[in-house]
């Protein structure tokens, strides 16, 4: 127990590569004395860098007897420990945890912690083996629940689980009265892991009037053309064409660039070469015309 006391406060008072060793030195000790002791420490410590470092050393030995502290921490600690614990809990938690999670979320004010907290919740749901299955709970309290803040993060957690049987959900949030509602969905079909959202970020891209949304969707948009590296180059070069006439700023032009050269056809060099008068991107048009004729 003493050493697990003495490791934790050394990670907590140092930086580097002496912090580093003794996380490493907190994860890899031997025997289930020391999970007990790291457990019990988590409940008793007064110090919040010690605490933090416990909570760590927890998750990374996946000492699932910790859950419950860790929760507690996520509903009553400070801030920064909510967001730690709610951090540690990916490495804990099961699928059966998942309702309890989203109250937690729900109960969440601190925006890092909230983040941390969805991606818990879509850490978790993703280890469901049954693709179209991963986001049953979520679904359901999305569709019944009423607050635009607890719908505002239901809907984010969606866009980080990605599972393509609630995509119906989040593009009937688009047209959500609430603000910070379509917000939520335009993030989540951002964030969409596979590339089924697709031509639902180039929808956004095309028609949003909120240029903050546009260059999410047209990021996305790039993203997930690259999300298929063996589709055919002039399908994927045709599409890279559509989102650079759609690029609302030079850096989602340069981002278009980047990826033509992936894709060497007739129309990506057409694509680049056009570019090449651009005194803005000449630089990066060159570059892709370069790397597509070699």
């Amino acid at each position: 127990g003493r050493s697990v006391v003495f490791l934790a406060t050394k990670a907590a008072r140092t930086t580097g590569a002496e912090q580093d060793a003794a996380r490493e030195a907190l994860a890899r000790l031997k025997g289930l004395d020391v999970d007990a002791a790291v457990l019990e420490h988590i409940t008793k410590t007064a110090d919040e860098a010690v605490n933090a470092e416990l909570v760590q050393a927890a998750s990374a030995r996946r000492v699932a007897g910790a859950k419950p502290a860790l929760m507690g921490l996520v509903k009553a600690g400070s801030p920064a420990l909510k967001t730690r614990a709610a951090a540690a809990l990916r490495s804990i938690a099961g699928q059966a945890d998942i309702p309890d999670l989203l109250d937690l979320l729900g109960g969440l004010d601190d925006e890092t912690a909230r983040e941390a907290m969805e991606d818990t919740v879509a850490s978790v749901a993703r280890t469901n083996p049954r693709e179209l299955a991963r986001a049953g709970e979520v679904k359901a309290r999305l569709t019944a629940e009423k607050d635009a803040k607890k719908r505002t993060d239901l809907l984010r957690v969606l866009g980080k689980i990605g599972d393509d049987s609630t995509l119906p959900l989040v593009r009937t949030a688009l047209a959500d009265p609430d603000g910070t509602v379509v917000d939520a969905a335009v993030r989540a079909l951002a964030d969409w892991p596979t590339v089924a959202a697709r031509d639902d970020v180039l929808d956004v891209a095309r028609k949003s009037l909120v240029l903050n949304h546009r260059v999410l969707a047209m990021r996305a948009y790039v993203r997930m053309i690259g999300l298929e590296p063996n589709r055919s180059p002039e399908g994927a070069a045709a599409d890279l064409l559509k989102a650079l006439a759609l690029a609302p700023r030079l850096e989602e032009k340069k981002l278009v660039l980047g990826l033509l050269a992936h894709f060497p056809c007739v129309t990506a060099l057409k694509t680049a070469e056009s570019l090449l008068s651009d005194p803005a991107v000449a630089a990066e048009a060159k570059l892709a015309a370069d790397r597509i004729r070699n």
